[in-house]
């Protein structure tokens, strides 16, 4: 499970270089039922009320795409934040 959370990990590292410092990672789906999971994969990340995390993403950028959003800042007001970890 480190293993994958490190790959995990190594994702952010060029979005970093890229776009600057992360302050939050908004995270869902199925692995959030195990509190392990949840726990190896934290230490400053909320998670989202919605399990479905990925087709929500994929909405979201399926709205900017259509201009019904104009980036994924705006999208914020439809987050439900669960709780922060």
């Amino acid at each position: 499970m480190e293993g994958v959370a490190y790959r995990i990990r190594s994702v952010f590292e060029p979005i970093v270089e890229i776009a600057g410092e992360i302050c939050s990672v908004r995270i869902g789906g199925g692995f959030m039922a195990s509190p392990t999971w949840v726990q190896i994969l934290t230490d400053v990340l909320e998670a989202l009320a919605d399990p479905q995390g990925s087709a929500y993403g994929a909405v979201l950028l399926g709205w900017i795409a259509a201009g019904k959003l104009k980036d994924l800042h705006e999208s914020q007001r439809f987050s439900k934040i669960d709780r922060v970890i």
